[in-house]
């Protein structure tokens, strides 16, 4: 996801994403730079094992 996210951010320029980049990054120790990104990935990613993400696009 990083990897995407960094890609993504290379196009645009987004300082967005340039935030949450910065947020997912790993230390020199391998510590996260934002440790409350651990708590929103994990619920992440267990919300798409559940298959409770949904990705239909969905503009109203």
């Amino acid at each position: 996801m990083y990897d995407f996210i960094l890609t993504i951010y290379h196009s645009s320029n987004s300082e967005d994403l340039a935030v949450l980049l910065g947020s997912m990054s790993t230390l020199p120790d391998g510590g996260i730079a934002d440790p409350a990104m651990h708590e929103i990935w994990s619920t992440s990613v267990n919300r798409a094992l559940a298959d409770e993400v949904d990705t239909k696009l969905n503009i109203k």
